[in-house]
C-alpha cells in the first residue's frame, strides 16, 4: 500500500466521523464506525478487481456475477448499519476499473470526485 493509499483510507474514515459529528453531535462514540468503514474499503477493493477482470475478459461468468451481486448487496447492508446510516445516504457502483468503482453519497452532500455532488465520495480501494 502506498502512502497515498494510506492517506485516502484515513481521509475516508475521518470524513465518515465528521459526517456523523455533523448529524448527531451529542451521540456517543461509535465503536463500529472504523471497522465498518474498513470492511467497506476492503469490499470496494474486491469490487474493483472484479471490474478489472470484466474489462480484460469482456464478460462475467456465473461465478463472477454472483460475487459481484454479493459484494454490492453486502456493501448496501454496511451503509445501512446504525453506526453509518446517519452519515451515508446512498451508494453507487461502477464497472469502469480506471477509477473508483464504489462511491457513497454523504448526508452533507460533500463530494471528492470530478463528477460533483451527483457522483459522491469515493470509497478507497
Amino acid at each position: 500500500m502506498t502512502k497515498q493509499d494510506e492517506r485516502d483510507r484515513h481521509e475516508f474514515v475521518s470524513k465518515i466521523f465528521s459526517e456523523l459529528d455533523a448529524c448527531e453531535p451529542t451521540a456517543p462514540y461509535r465503536a463500529e464506525v472504523r471497522p465498518l468503514s474498513q470492511e467497506l474499503m476492503r469490499l470496494a477493493r474486491r469490487h474493483g478487481k472484479l471490474a478489472e477482470r470484466l474489462c480484460n475478459d469482456s464478460s462475467y461468468g456465473p461465478r463472477e456475477e454472483r460475487a459481484d451481486a454479493n459484494l454490492e448487496r453486502r456493501m448496501g447492508e454496511i451503509i445501512r448499519e446504525p453506526d453509518l446510516a446517519p452519515a451515508i445516504v446512498g451508494i453507487k457502483f461502477s464497472s469502469d476499473p480506471r477509477g473508483f468503482t464504489v462511491k457513497v453519497f454523504l448526508r452533507s452532500g460533500d463530494y471528492n470526485t470530478w463528477g460533483g455532488k451527483e457522483d459522491g465520495w469515493v470509497v478507497p480501494q
